[in-house]
């Protein structure tokens, strides 16, 4: 994902030079990142030792390696940590065939929908729906985590959280907003229109990981493991 970044980090100027190396940095807690109140105190003390456990781990198998194997190509590797549920890595090489996996099972689901349409124009509204729903999703998450948390925290007496509460209530309020959103829409359209609608968007959203995979599939396989559960849940719900 770091290659998809359109920002910059410490390890930018070592890149530009043709250095190699891992690009390190600690996601939780982003609500003090770069704030007033991002202090030492906010520092998670786990975080800080599993760095300082990579980075010594690190050296000894640099050194450790023959001088004449010290430029040998090292094979790339993916990583995934789901709800923190543990560290997934697998080959570079498989990023690609996970990604496209998940992008043919979740088009043979929509094949067998119920009732499946498909128009222009649902696609075009909902070229329209994926881009509006993740910036206003995370505007809303960002308008959580810098504003109304800190705000809350100061009222009664407390500094921010920036732990996995924090985060999760900031998911949960993203979520509820989301859920309302596409009630009052599905309301609005009626559900044929709404199933053609969520269609379309699951079939843009094969689209994206199909095209990131030919050029991203690091980030790709990632960005493909909710379509399946997706498609699954559209299934279901077309007999209602």
């Amino acid at each position: 994902m770091f290659e998809l970044l359109p920002n910059d980090t410490d390890f930018t100027e070592f890149r530009r030079a043709g250095a190699r190396g891992l690009n390190l940095a600690v996601v939780g807690g982003s609500s003090a990142y770069h704030a007033p109140f991002d202090t030492p105190d906010k520092l998670h003390a786990g975080s800080l030792q599993r760095l300082g456990e990579t980075l010594v781990g690190l050296a000894r198998e640099l050194c450790a390696l023959p001088a004449d194997n010290a430029t040998d190509p090292v094979d790339r590797q993916v990583f995934h940590a789901p709800a923190e549920l543990g560290l997934v890595q697998l080959p570079h090489a498989a990023a690609r065939p996970l990604a496209l996996l998940g992008v043919l099972l979740c088009a043979g689901i929509l094949a067998r929908l119920p009732g499946r349409r498909l128009s222009w124009r649902a696609l075009g509204l909902a070229a329209l729906a994926v881009p509006l729903t993740g910036f206003t999703g995370a505007q809303f998450q960002l308008l959580l985590g810098w504003t109304i948390e800190p705000l809350g925290a100061a009222l009664i007496g407390h500094s921010p959280r920036g732990d996995f509460t924090s985060a999760a209530c900031t998911a949960a309020g993203v979520l509820i907003a989301g859920a309302a959103a596409a009630r009052l829409l599905a309301v609005r359209l009626g559900p044929d229109a709404m199933r053609e609608l969520l269609t379309a968007g699951l079939v843009l959203w094969c689209a994206l990981v199909a095209g990131l995979a030919l050029l991203r599939p690091g980030a790709a396989w990632v960005l493909g493991m909710p379509l399946v559960p997706a498609a699954l849940a559209l299934h279901l719900g077309a007999g209602r």
